[in-house]
């Protein structure tokens, strides 16, 4: 059962996938006089101690299914030529059954020194945990937050009262940095201070505008209406995600932005606003299912080009720099801070 959901979601997330303006209420300035040399830019970073080429993630994305172990081996391998992270999907499935973990164990196989990162959900006990870190040697774990996607399956999850409990148990008792993982229905504020409270070391804030696990969910019914029909469009965008990351203040935790993002000036946008790196999904998945893995090594060495220029064109030596850029947040965007009284003047100056 779970096994062919898994395989339905690959299958939606690849058919649904669609390249986006995602974050067009949001504009970098211009600097007309640089101040350094292309080749001086440098897009490299360091999380959860250990640096990274470009502040770019393949996001949890599967695993379990028949399709996983080659899409995981592909992917653990650009992962590895690019020395970018890569976050695994729910290894629920392998930890309950242990034909599976191969779809798994295959990404740090291929990639056996960059950064692996293990997953479960707020459901996981601490060994359960611990299984999953070992399973793949994992540098870091998520811990998924799906309550929206566990209402929309019949055989989902209805019990959440325990998910803080289990949460800081694991926190206390694993020996890696812990990431709390939004699934596509994004964060408000006040949701990522309580994160940070629990000692997350970063949080995912996973916007509406990626992969939609509602409406993933919604396309398995065949024969009755699914019990979230009229919930598709649930949830905090990206962008207005970002804002409350930045009304929070990103105080002593790493904020991870993800939900939709293809192209390099989005990720530009959210890397300008203190995102520590972007994480994609369907994005990669779309580009190797469709076009191979050279070409996904291609289309991300582009996305690294071009942040380049970005970061150049905007008087940006490093990232750190890049944050302190000027930014302008505009329309729709700008309206929703004004309403949630989230301070963005500070960004323009």
């Amino acid at each position: 059962m779970i096994e062919n959901r898994k395989s339905d979601h690959l299958k939606s997330a690849i058919n649904n996938f669609k390249y986006q303006n995602l974050l067009k209420d949001i504009r970098l300035m211009h600097k007309c006089l640089p101040k350094h040399n292309y080749n001086e830019t440098n897009l490299s970073t360091t999380l959860f101690n250990k640096e990274i080429k470009l502040p770019i993630m393949f996001n949890a994305i599967t695993g379990g299914a028949k399709e996983s172990l080659e899409i995981n081996k592909k992917l653990a391998r650009v992962a590895n030529d690019l020395n970018i992270p890569i976050a695994v999907g729910s290894q629920k499935i392998a930890i309950k059954d242990d034909s599976f973990t191969n779809t798994f164990e295959v990404v740090r196989e291929f990639n056996p020194t960059g950064l692996v990162i293990a997953n479960v959900g707020a459901y996981a006990t601490v060994d359960m945990a611990k299984k999953a870190v070992e399973m793949i040697s994992a540098d870091a774990l998520q811990i998924h937050l799906n309550a929206p996607q566990e209402l929309a399956m019949p055989e989902g999850d209805r019990n959440f009262k325990e998910f803080t409990t289990n949460i800081e148990k694991i926190i206390d008792e694993l020996n890696v940095p812990v990431i709390a993982k939004e699934v596509g229905f994004g964060m408000k504020k006040e949701d990522i201070q309580e994160l940070a409270a629990l000692n997350f070391d970063a949080i995912d804030i996973s916007g509406v505008g990626g992969t939609n696990f509602i409406k993933l969910e919604n396309e398995r019914y065949i024969e009755k209406d699914p019990p979230l029909k009229d919930l598709e469009e649930w949830g905090i965008t990206t962008g207005e995600s970002l804002l409350e990351a930045s009304a929070y203040g990103f105080n002593n935790i790493d904020i991870i932005a993800s939900g939709g993002f293809s192209s390099s000036l989005d990720i530009a946008k959210a890397l300008s606003l203190g995102a520590k790196c972007v994480a994609m999904a369907g994005f990669p998945l779309y580009i190797l299912w469709n076009f191979g893995e050279e070409e996904l090594k291609r289309k991300l060495e582009q996305i690294e080009t071009q942040l380049k220029s970005i970061l150049l064109l905007t008087g940006s030596r490093k990232l750190k720099e890049f944050e302190e850029s000027p930014v302008l947040i505009q329309g729709n965007l700008k309206e929703y801070a004004n309403q949630r009284n989230l301070d963005i003047e500070y960004l323009s100056s």
